[in-house]
Parts: structure tokens; sequence; C-alpha cells
């Protein structure tokens, strides 16, 4: 249950401010999604476009650890 955990606490950041770890997305993804993200200082959070679509960039997200 571990790993779903870690990946429900990175849902949950990735609405935040605070963001995700650069990692918790792959490169793929981050180009893909790139319209829909802000990368700052190593974290991912979403813009307001992203913040639209939440749901859809959260089934991305990988365990960074």
């Amino acid at each position: 249950a571990a790993p779903a955990r870690e990946i429900e606490r990175l849902q949950l950041l990735l609405r935040t401010r605070i963001g995700v770890p650069e990692g918790a997305l792959s490169a793929a993804d981050q180009d893909e999604l790139s319209e829909l993200l802000i990368v700052n200082d190593g974290r991912i959070s979403l813009n307001a476009a992203g913040r639209l679509l939440a749901n859809e960039v959260a089934v991305r997200l990988r365990s960074a650890g």
C-alpha cells in the first residue's frame, strides 16, 4: 500500500503551489503536458489550464522515490 499512498500524496501535491518533484513525471510526459505545467527549481506544479485538467495529469504520476 506504500506505493499507492505515495502516488496519492503526489496527486495532492500536484494541485498545490509546492508541486511535485520533477522526477514524478517522465520527460516524455513533461514534454507532452508542457502547456499545463510550471517547472521551477526542480518542482512541477499546474498552471491555470493544468488545474482544470489535474486528473489527466495526475494519472501520469509515478513514484519519484
